[in-house]
């Protein structure tokens, strides 16, 4: 399941994907890809996140601009969002992130 959800979510990027619209896609009910996520010990969230990771480490490396300037263009709708998840990831929280931390907090190091 997680699998075929990283798939939809991949597909979708950048715009944002609901359950709904996952559950839609796999023909299943909401309910249903939330169970068997749960079983496999992931959600939407943490895969959702995953893929933001895997999209954005380059655009926040080779950037001088600010978070704020480039979280829509990421996927983000705020850039608090984009910030938050790094803090998550790294520890780290700053509205500018030099090269090095930018490569830690997108590959989730």
């Amino acid at each position: 399941m997680v699998r075929q959800v990283r798939d939809v979510v991949a597909k979708s990027f950048p715009d944002a994907v609901t359950l709904d619209a996952v559950s839609r896609r796999l023909n299943l009910s909401s309910r249903t890809v939330e169970r068997r996520l749960h079983e496999e010990g992931s959600s939407l969230r943490a895969i959702k996140d995953a893929s933001r990771r895997r999209h954005r480490t380059l655009p926040l490396q080779k950037s001088d601009q600010p978070v704020a300037q480039i979280a829509p263009g990421l996927g983000y709708a705020r850039h608090l969002d984009v910030l938050s998840a790094c803090d998550a990831w790294t520890g780290f929280f700053s509205d500018r992130l030099p090269p090095a931390r930018a490569g830690r907090c997108w590959n989730g190091l």
